[in-house]
C-alpha cells in the first residue's frame, strides 16, 4: 500500500514515516525533508508538522523501528546458542546482516548523536545494545573474559561491528590492496567473526 493510500485511510504520520522511509532508502537520510515527505503523501508541510515538529524527529522515529528491529535480531541470534562463544559470535553476525539487509534504516539509526532529546530512541538505542552486553556478562560468568573486563570489551566490540557493517554497506570491501571479491559476503563475516575472538582473546570454538 502506497504512502499516499494510506494517508486516503485516515492514518498520516504511518503515510509519512513509509514515505520517509522510502525517500531514506533511494536519497539517504541526509536528503529527507518534511517538505517533500509531505508533497509524497499529498498534505501541506503544516500538517505534517503536527506529527512531527521538525525533520529530526522524524529520523528519529525511523531510527526507534530500525534500532528495536536490530535489537530483536541479535537477541533472537544470542537466544539460540547456550554456548557462551558462539552467542557473541551470534550477535556479531546478526548486527552485520541487519546492515546489509536493510542498510538505509541501519544508517538512520546512528544519524541523530543527541540521542537523549528523543526519548524512545534512546530506549531503541539501549535495547539494541543489551544483546551484546548479555552476552559479554555470559561469557564473564564462564571464564572466557574478565568481568571488569566487561564494559571496555562492550566498547570495542561494538567499534568492530559497526566497522565492518559500515565498510560492508559502503562497497570498501572491493577496493585496495586489501580488496576481498565482491559479493563475498561469507568471506567478510569469517573476517568479523575472527576479529571478534581476537578482539575479546577467545579460542575458536571446537
Amino acid at each position: 500500500m502506497s504512502a499516499r493510500s494510506q494517508y486516503r485511510h485516515g492514518d498520516l504520520r504511518a503515510a509519512a514515516l513509509e514515505a520517509a522511509r522510502a525517500a531514506v532508502a533511494v536519497d539517504g537520510a541526509a536528503a529527507l525533508s518534511l517538505r517533500a515527505v509531505a508533497r509524497d503523501v499529498g498534505v501541506t508541510h503544516a500538517a505534517l508538522y503536527r506529527h512531527f515538529p521538525d525533520r529530526d524527529a522524524l529520523l528519529a522515529e525511523l531510527g526507534v523501528e530500525a534500532l528495536q528491529q536490530l535489537a530483536a535480531d541479535q537477541e533472537r541470534a544470542r537466544a539460540r546458542t547456550a554456548d557462551p562463544a558462539r552467542a557473541l559470535e551470534a550477535v556479531a553476525l546478526a548486527y552485520f546482516r541487519y546492515a546489509l539487509r536493510d542498510p538505509a534504516l541501519f544508517r538512520v539509526a546512528f544519524v541523530l548523536a543527541r540521542k537523549s532529546a528523543y526519548p524512545a530512541l534512546r530506549a531503541a538505542a539501549d535495547a539494541a545494545e543489551r544483546p551484546a552486553l548479555l552476552a559479554l556478562h555470559r561469557a564473564a560468568e564462564h571464564g572466557l573474559i574478565a568481568s571488569a573486563e566487561v564494559p571496555h570489551l562492550a566498547v570495542m566490540s561494538w567499534a568492530l561491528l559497526h566497522g565492518f557493517s559500515t565498510l560492508a554497506i559502503d562497497g570498501q570491501f572491493g577496493e585496495g590492496a586489501i580488496a576481498v571479491p565482491r559479493g563475498a559476503t561469507a568471506a567478510i563475516e569469517r573476517a568479523l567473526v575472527d576479529g571478534v575472538r581476537r578482539l575479546l582473546r577467545i579460542d575458536a570454538p571446537t
